[in-house]
């Protein structure tokens, strides 16, 4: 079997073909277009190829994956950990990458199936459109404090609000904020109803979390999304490094210094657990506790 590392960029890839016996065989470029790699792969049919969870390499593993070839997704911190080189192109990148895959020392990425694949777009494609709308009410906000004028924390999340501040701050220069936030608010209502209250209905995991006071459908789908397949965790540790909640540390000898949070993971899925944490938080507050349980300062 033929050992192939990819490195892929969006116009054109480098491959490096190993034998049986790790020696290579073929090295060559060719376009990163489906038809060019479909034509690339026929030739080598009983073969394993290795490439790096970039931005785009879901399009070169379902058409690899449809050529019927066995594909291993790579995690680019780690194999930048392991094969640092002084000297840095993308030939010898493809070559690393068929080296540790011949070696058995490729550091496979977890690659999610398609249903979650395509449930992280969704929430994603909407945590853009809410960005988008957050922006322009924050921008709105600013013009009201601006001129002095008072308004009710939220205001902006209302129809009602939003035709209030409208007629407020009638000016032409506004006009398009507003035309915009309102046409961006509607079609994220028609995008839940359309696309994520079906995913979330789909999704027993979801709806699980979603069972955590305080935490919404939407969220709970964005988690769910985002750790995909939760049995593949072995403990609760392993979760938040993945989030990348967890310190960085440094240790040298008996010296051990605990730093930031390490920010590995996904974005969207580390800014999700830290505002339904401070919803909970919001939601318990007030909660009083259950009738029978005794209160641990008297006991």
């Amino acid at each position: 079997m033929e050992m192939i590392g990819l490195d892929i960029h969006k116009k054109n890839t480098w491959a490096t073909v190993l034998d049986d016996d790790g020696n290579i065989v073929e090295r060559r470029r060719f376009d990163s277009r489906t038809e060019a790699i479909k034509e690339f792969i026929q030739g080598h049919q009983n073969s394993k190829v290795a490439l790096e969870a970039t931005g785009i390499f879901e399009h070169f593993y379902k058409t690899l994956r449809s050529c019927g070839v066995q594909v291993l997704v790579a995690n680019p911190l780690k194999t930048r950990l392991i094969a640092e080189a002084k000297v840095k192109t993308d030939k010898i990148d493809s070559r690393t990458l068929a080296q540790l895959m011949y070696a058995d020392m490729l550091p496979e990425s977890y690659v999610a199936d398609d249903e979650t694949r395509d449930a992280r777009k969704d929430v994603r494609e909407r945590l853009l459109m809410k960005k988008i709308s957050t922006s322009l009410k924050n921008h709105i906000y600013s013009e009201l404090l601006r001129r002095g004028l008072e308004y009710k924390d939220g205001v902006l999340g209302t129809k009602t609000g939003r035709r209030w501040a409208k007629q407020i701050l009638s000016e032409p220069r506004l006009d398009q904020a507003f035309d915009i936030l309102e046409n961006t608010e509607a079609s994220i209502a028609e995008y839940n109803k359309e696309r994520l209250e079906p995913a979330y209905e789909r999704n027993e995991q979801a709806q699980l979390i979603a069972s955590i006071p305080g935490v919404g459908e939407y969220s709970a789908l964005t988690i769910a999304a985002e750790l995909g397949d939760i049995s593949r965790f072995s403990n609760t540790d392993k979760v938040v490094s993945y989030c990348g909640l967890n310190p960085g540390v440094s240790q040298s000898g008996p010296h051990v210094k605990y730093g930031h949070i390490t920010k590995t993971g996904p974005r969207s899925l580390r800014w999700i657990l830290i505002e339904t944490a401070n919803m909970h938080l919001l939601h318990c507050r007030n909660k009083k506790p259950p009738i029978g349980r005794n209160d641990s300062r008297s006991a």
